[in-house]
């Protein structure tokens, strides 16, 4: 009965996971609040920076994100190169061998 003592540990880690991206979005979002608050700007100025800002984070989520499927469709494509290049090896010894024969 391991199994599931694993899963919920695993469960617990995601969930903990989440909770940690969730509090570091908000505490992001907070400074973004107190530092349009302590800008020295008219109200339309700082209310387009905050703007611009919630822009700019949105952007970077989206970017990172597409940046992870990158990075696992490049690791996906080195490991079928890898292999392919292996068996390719494989193949030459094969030939080189039939021909001798």
């Amino acid at each position: 009965m391991g199994l599931p003592d694993a899963y919920d540990q695993s469960d617990e880690l995601a969930e903990a996971a989440y909770t940690i991206t969730e509090l570091a979005g908000e505490v992001e979002e907070l400074r973004a609040v107190i530092a349009v608050g302590q800008m020295d700007a008219p109200e339309v100025e700082r209310i387009s920076a905050a703007e611009l800002i919630a822009d700019l984070r949105a952007q970077i989520k989206t970017l990172s994100a597409e940046l992870a499927a990158m990075r696992v469709s490049r690791d996906t494509f080195q490991a079928e190169n890898r292999e392919l290049i292996k068996q390719l090896g494989m193949n030459a010894k094969e030939l080189k061998r039939l021909r001798v024969a």
